[in-house]
């Protein structure tokens, strides 16, 4: 066998047993930086048009409080926060690709958000 074919076969060895490389994760912190509590948050790929579920479940984002979010897969996400009053403030298109990140929700975001 000649060196270039030896060279080919082990790297079609090294393919096989390594695999396809997995997508970059990512881990991302929600601070609420405003003076309103957000009762629920939902986070969801651009391309789809389900929410989802609420990521808070029964807790809530009070002023000050985090969130962290662990293992996103690298994608463009929609993000959809409600507050205490029913506001709705949807960010579209947020690109997480293999980044940690820290989302800060301030007062001045949520009014200009829900209009």
């Amino acid at each position: 066998m000649k060196l270039s074919s030896k060279l080919l076969v082990a790297a079609v060895l090294l393919l096989i047993v390594v695999g396809p490389v997995a997508a970059a994760r990512s881990s991302v912190e929600v601070c609420n930086r405003s003076e309103w509590t957000i009762v629920e948050f939902y986070m969801s790929p651009s391309y789809d048009d389900d929410w989802g579920r609420d990521l808070l479940g029964r807790d809530v984002l009070e002023p000050g409080d985090t969130l962290t979010l662990t293992n996103i897969s690298c994608d463009d996400w929609d993000l959809m926060f409600i507050d205490e009053d029913g506001d709705e403030c949807v960010l579209e298109e947020v690109d997480l690709c293999g980044d940690d990140a820290t989302w800060d929700i301030t007062s001045r975001e949520l009014i200009s958000c829900i209009g």
